[in-house]
């Protein structure tokens, strides 16, 4: 052969070799590529936990990744169609709908051994589906909502914005299409983790929140426990229930004499001693209005203990070292504050104090008030609030600026209220139209005195004062002055000076003849 056609011999051949290898490297990677297509996605919906296969309801909307390997290696994505069946690719249907998932896998490999007996076959989730649930009563926003299959009741409420400030928290209720109807207890759910307290949820379910019953249904659960307070009743409340709830026994409790306290029909307080030993498996049914109280073991002394009102995730009473606890400590343990929460207006009463000179007035007297002078008013609001003495607490400088020289000591009985955003300011006085109006957030003195209807006959317009919800202290009212959420605006009467001066004359004359009469009745 001659040297020139060898070479060219040589060059194809290697020219071939080459193409070959491309070739092979192309096909390579387009099968690599069509491996990764054809894996199904998987769904990132974060998760509380790993799906549990036997409490899971597969429904319309889920998809299922089958695998078979062995004698046949084959993967593909199956969705559940809106009838509930998952149509297998060379195989069939598998009616899956309203099935737990650890049925529907049995279903799905009970079709496919029809097909491919030889070959082993694996179900896997890879995607959860969204349900419509309908939310009504005492939310921020009532509505339908779309939410994971897997949710429970609690993220439903959240997505409806929250429960309302009046809303139950142990006594929702959660219905199924079917009519079967589920308890829900967040603060059992939340203090005990419980997890049948929060359900999930199911395709049209509808979660009703009703408004909390009145507080002397209430449970106390008081003394050796981890949160002492007043607890709202289920009818289905037992004692050991409560005890959860309540953080369960403390180490100086002394389970052997638990007290029950209620009143019988006729109303008279009864009283039953209680050894919790005794009880084993068994509970007590504990009915509303009653009281369970957890006595100290013998020698130790018996806990102090301060209250809680108003915006707290978890109000109540809660035990305290006297001097020693401070109110970040307990607003902590309170779970903190909600966002209704008006931290201006908060304030501390010490319990142990009380002034015997007056009663307390539970509503504000509107015709009253207009009458009063300024020293008056400010003496009757602060009858009306204040039932002890008034603890100097700054609530806005210790929890929004975090200065933690302004956090206070606490002793047995104190009372620390967490006021709501009122919604409304109050105009009271010589006006239109006196009376609440809702709260509008960039609203001024003039622009609420126009909505009152402005000035009427007789109104003092230089001596407008408005009392400010958060400090208690009067400011001058002036056209521009900010207007906050709660605030009183007083227009007292114009009272001329003429006036002024006969009242003075007739109130030194009514003295006089009424000492006159005095003087004579004395000497007859």
């Amino acid at each position: 052969m001659r040297p020139a056609h060898l070479l060219k011999t040589t060059i194809s051949a290697f020219i071939f070799s080459v193409l070959v290898l491309i070739l092979s490297a192309v096909s390579a990677l387009a099968q690599r590529d069509t491996l990764r297509l054809s894996l199904p996605s998987v769904d990132r919906t974060p998760l509380e936990t790993a799906v549990d296969s036997n409490e899971y309801v597969v429904g319309p909307g889920d998809e299922l990744t089958i695998g078979l390997w062995g004698a046949v290696n084959q993967l593909f994505a199956v969705p559940v169609t809106p009838e509930g069946t998952a149509l297998i690719p060379s195989v069939g249907e598998a009616r899956v709908g309203g099935l737990s998932l650890s049925q529907a896998k049995g279903e799905i490999r009970a079709v496919l051994a029809r097909r491919y007996s030889a070959a082993g076959a694996s179900v896997t989730l890879t995607k959860i589906r969204d349900v419509k649930v309908r939310i009504s009563g005492a939310v921020a926003a009532p509505g339908i909502y779309a939410l994971s299959a897997y949710s429970r009741a609690s993220e439903a409420i959240a997505k409806a914005g929250g429960l309302a400030g009046n809303a139950s928290r142990r006594n929702i209720e959660l219905v199924r299409q079917s009519g079967e109807k589920k308890a829900v207890d967040l603060l059992r759910f939340e203090r005990s983790g419980e997890s049948a307290a929060n359900p999930r949820i199911l395709e049209g379910d509808r979660i009703v929140v009703p408004a909390r019953g009145p507080v002397g249904r209430d449970v106390l659960v008081a003394g050796e426990v981890g949160f002492s307070g007043l607890y709202e009743a289920r009818p289905d409340d037992s004692l050991k229930i409560l005890l959860s709830i309540a953080g369960g026994l403390s180490a100086g409790a002394d389970s052997s004499k638990l007290e029950r306290v209620w009143r019988n029909p006729s109303g008279q307080t009864e009283r039953e001693t209680i050894d919790l030993r005794q009880l084993n498996s068994q509970d007590l049914a504990i009915r509303p209005g009653e009281q369970v109280l957890v006595r100290p073991l013998s020698g130790l002394v018996p806990k102090a203990f301060v209250s809680i009102k108003g915006e707290v995730i978890f109000p109540g009473y809660y035990d305290i070292e006297e001097g020693k606890t401070k109110l970040s400590e307990v607003v902590e343990r309170a779970g903190g504050f909600t966002h209704r929460a008006v931290l201006s207006a908060a304030y501390i009463v010490r319990g142990r104090y009380f002034n015997p000179l007056f009663g307390f007035a539970d509503t504000i007297n509107t015709a009253l008030i207009e009458k009063m002078n300024r020293e008056d008013l400010d003496f009757y609001l602060e009858k009306s609030r204040w039932k002890g003495a008034v603890v100097a607490a700054d609530f806005a400088g210790l929890f929004e600026e975090k200065d933690l020289s302004k956090d206070v000591l606490l002793y047995a009985e104190d009372e620390i209220h967490v006021p709501p955003t009122s919604g409304s300011v109050f105009v009271l006085g010589r006006v239109a139209r006196p009376g609440l109006l809702s709260f509008e957030e960039e609203g001024r003195l003039v622009d609420y005195l126009g909505r009152a209807g402005g000035f009427s006959a007789g109104a003092a317009r230089g001596k407008v004062k408005v009392l400010k919800a958060g400090s208690g202290a009067w400011v001058k009212g002036k056209s521009g002055t900010k207007i906050d959420a709660g605030d009183i605006i007083l227009i007292p009467r114009h009272e001329s000076r003429l006036w002024a001066n006969l009242r003075d004359v007739f109130a030194v004359a009514g003295n006089v003849a009424a000492l006159f009469i005095v003087v004579r009745e004395a000497t007859k």
